[in-house]
Order: C-alpha cells, then sequence, then structure tokens
C-alpha cells in the first residue's frame, strides 16, 4: 500500500513537472481537444431535448446551459474532492516514508566507506547540475 501511495505521489508530482515544462502547442492542442468535445456535448444535449420536449430554440438553450453548467459543477466538485483526498493522504504517508528513508540513507552513509562517499557526492552535484540545467533551459 505504501508503495502504491508513493507512486500515486510520484506521477502527481511528474505532471505537474510536465504542465510546467509541456510546450505551448500541447496546452493549445489539449484546449482544442476539450473545447470540441463540449461543443460535441452541447449541439447533442441541444438535439435531444429540442426533439424529446419539442421546445423552442431559446428554451432549449436555456436547458442545455443549466445542464452544462449543473454538469461542470459536478465535475468541479469531483475533482476537488480527489485533490483534498490525493492531498491528504500524501500528508500521512510522506513523512514517514520520508522518515523511514532518512534512518536508512544515514545508516548507509555511516557504513559505506570514503571512496564511496566521494563518488555519491560528486554524482548528486553533477545531477543536480544538470537538473538545473533541465529546469533553466
Amino acid at each position: 500500500m505504501k508503495a502504491f501511495s508513493t507512486i500515486n505521489l510520484l506521477i502527481f508530482f511528474s505532471i505537474m513537472l510536465l504542465s510546467v515544462k509541456m510546450p505551448l502547442e500541447l496546452i493549445h492542442a489539449v484546449v482544442w481537444v476539450v473545447k470540441h468535445i463540449y461543443v460535441f456535448i452541447e449541439f447533442m444535449l441541444d438535439e435531444i431535448i429540442s426533439l424529446t420536449f419539442d421546445t423552442d430554440p431559446r428554451t432549449t438553450e436555456i436547458i442545455v446551459f443549466y445542464l452544462m453548467l449543473g454538469i461542470g459543477a459536478i465535475m468541479a466538485v469531483v475533482i476537488f474532492n480527489y485533490i483534498v483526498d490525493l492531498w491528504r493522504q500524501a500528508k500521512e504517508t510522506v513523512p514517514a516514508w520520508c522518515f523511514e528513508q532518512k534512518a536508512q540513507l544515514q545508516n548507509t552513509w555511516q557504513t559505506s566507506p570514503m571512496i564511496k562517499k566521494s563518488k555519491v557526492v560528486c554524482s548528486i552535484a553533477l545531477g543536480g547540475s544538470f537538473a538545473v540545467m533541465l529546469t533553466l533551459g
């Protein structure tokens, strides 16, 4: 269960990093797809309501507007509840996981020879510099 929570947290942070570093064209593509899905659903609701209830176009537009508003509100509440649950789960599991990892690393560090310690320090410095170049570049 702990590994599953860690994987969920890593996926969340990966998506956040991708959304920050995502190219503008990809954002436009996602918005384009969502817009067309929205227009299609709106059109289908418009047709279904006008054929089912035999209403005039203005009344149909009002009904579709409030239906879409309700659907959007329900989706927003569901997404908000999912994010709150994910946040609560992360607050419970991440500190314990970090404490375990810290204890394990401290034990490993104290028992390692000096040459291995120097390799670790150099690797972290090199990896950190590449991460900074990737993030800022």
